[in-house]
């Protein structure tokens, strides 16, 4: 396979790293872990948040198929049900990508669905949240994480992927079990009531993306190729 030809493999995170020296026998050696870059520039911090009675929850995403739902797409049509059911709080849930229709109604009053979305359109929908979720139980990334974290916006996930190496629970973020739906609805029941913790999430993940901008990853990677040229 691929993994067994490669004389070097680049990964974005320790994550997977791990899973190619533990289950392919991959030397070390010969994997970089350089992870995703965003554009923080572009992205940038927002200064307003207001927090009211309707909470606004994001999830930017391409479902896969029921059968192979690595996004965990059915966590978070869980979630919504716990959501709909309780009388603590109301929700919107921005939906972006495509497939979303395989999993859930998308044209309920509390869901708005998007589909696919431009740059700058996208950059308006993560303005628009008081949370944003990954729910996923494999990423790479997912590059949405770094997006959010600079604009401001707190990051509930799973300890997937590039989250495991950025995201600490209580600091900058809130990493929570994968296929958790009523773990995640604790979480932002728990934030919603706790407005000093969601400013002080939204601050110290900006300071955290500062590391992830293009102008200080994208070196890494010429870096590398340099070398293995």
């Amino acid at each position: 396979d691929s993994v067994s030809r490669a004389t070097h493999i680049h990964v974005m995170s320790s994550e997977w790293r791990d899973y190619l020296v533990e289950k392919q026998q991959v030397d070390p050696n010969d994997i970089t872990v350089i992870p995703f870059g965003t554009d923080t520039d572009y992205f940038r911090y927002r200064t307003n948040r207001n927090m009211s009675d309707i909470i606004h929850l994001g999830s930017f995403a391409n479902p896969g198929s029921a059968a192979g739902d690595r996004k965990g797409t059915d966590t978070l049509v869980r979630l919504i049900d716990r959501l709909r059911k309780s009388n603590d709080f109301h929700f919107n849930m921005l939906l972006a990508g495509q497939n979303w229709r395989e999993f859930l109604d998308v044209q309920q009053p509390d869901i708005r669905h998007f589909g696919y979305v431009s740059k700058s359109d996208l950059r308006k929908l993560y303005h628009s949240l008081d949370f944003y979720l990954i729910l996923s139980r494999i990423e790479g990334g997912p590059v949405t994480l770094l997006e959010a974290l600079a604009i401001g916006v707190p990051v509930i996930s799973t300890n997937v992927g590039m989250v495991k190496d950025t995201i600490k629970t209580g600091v900058n973020g809130m990493i929570i079990n994968k296929d958790a739906d009523e773990e995640a609805f604790d979480t932002i029941k728990y934030l919603h009531s706790h407005p000093d913790l969601v400013e002080k999430l939204a601050l110290n993940g900006r300071k955290t993306v500062e590391d992830f901008a293009w102008k200080k990853i994208a070196p890494r990677f010429q870096q590398l190729y340099s070398k293995l040229v």
